[in-house]
């Protein structure tokens, strides 16, 4: 896959990691390690063939500014992504929740978009 090449006017910067969440436990993330994520989407609806590439290009849209993708798979329920957070121009690494929720959030938002509806995705 090749890296997103686009020239950027502005330095990326990375959020800074929050360790407070809603859990009981903390959720730490080791700087240079390489993740294997998988999520669902909601009740396990079946998404149709028209929006399975759309999900795809917001996976791979941050690919070399935010995260290496070492493999990614679009399933009809659920998405498989093996990647390693990038650090952003100060040296700060990308954390795990800005990544996932900016590709969780983009690819919902334009999945219901395109199939007309404002439900959970």
């Amino acid at each position: 896959m090749a890296a997103n090449t686009t020239k950027r006017t502005v330095p990326l910067k990375a959020k800074r990691p929050k360790y407070a969440y809603h859990r009981n436990l903390p959720h730490f993330q080791p700087e240079g390690k390489t993740f294997f994520v998988t999520f669902n989407t909601f009740k396990r609806w079946q998404l149709p063939e028209l929006v399975r590439d759309i999900v795809l290009k917001h996976c791979l849209h941050d690919n070399g500014t935010k995260l290496h993708i070492h493999g990614l798979v679009v399933m009809p329920d659920h998405v498989y992504m093996a990647f390693t957070p990038l650090d952003d121009d100060e040296g700060c690494t990308f954390g795990l929740t800005e990544i996932m929720n900016g590709i969780k959030g983009a690819s919902a938002h334009s999945v219901n978009k395109v199939l007309g509806r404002k439900d959970h995705v």
